[in-house]
């Protein structure tokens, strides 16, 4: 005979080995911001909360940041403020780079954050490309198009000229 439950609750908390951390070891604080130049300041947007897997009890509330701020200097001059960013889709959580730029006529600068998990306590990790020469790859591309443009021109249909017959002169009798 099978006998099947009819008790519909979802398990009071799951059932793990103690951990070998302790919060008397550890002081925690309810809530922490980005850690930017060796400080804590509030991020921007929605938080979101570590949980003990042993207790399911809430630990702390960490800023979550999708934006860095990334300021670009050339010889010691300071030239913009670039912005690469990781954005989450909302339904699968996967993340997609949204890439900061700064282009001009000789280079195409270009950051993207790749992570915000630190290496360290205070730093990301970015990737820099920097591309010399690629505004004249679409010059190129113009002078290109522009050219086959002339060749591929229809020319002017050519109209017959007649060549004109001399006038001769009437002979006068005499």
């Amino acid at each position: 005979m099978v006998k099947v439950s009819t008790d519909t609750r979802p398990p009071a908390a799951f059932e793990y080995a103690p951990a070998p951390e302790s919060r008397s070891i550890v002081d925690l604080k309810p809530s922490y911001g980005l850690f930017v130049d060796g400080e804590f300041v509030d991020g921007h947007g929605e938080g979101f909360k570590t949980i003990n897997p042993a207790t399911e009890e809430v630990l702390a509330e960490i800023s979550e940041a999708t934006e860095a701020d990334v300021d670009l200097y050339k010889n010691g001059e300071f030239m913009r403020k670039l912005n690469p960013q990781i954005e989450f889709y909302q339904r699968s959580g996967q993340p997609m780079t949204i890439p900061s730029a700064r282009s001009t006529i000789t280079e195409d600068f270009y950051v993207i954050l790749v992570n915000w998990e630190p290496t360290t306590a205070d730093s990301a990790t970015f990737r820099i490309f920097l591309n010399p020469l690629i505004n004249w790859i679409w010059t190129g591309g113009l002078v290109f198009l522009m050219g086959t443009l002339i060749a591929a021109w229809p020319e002017r249909e050519k109209v017959p000229v007649r060549a004109r017959k001399p006038a001769v002169a009437a002979a006068s009798g005499d």
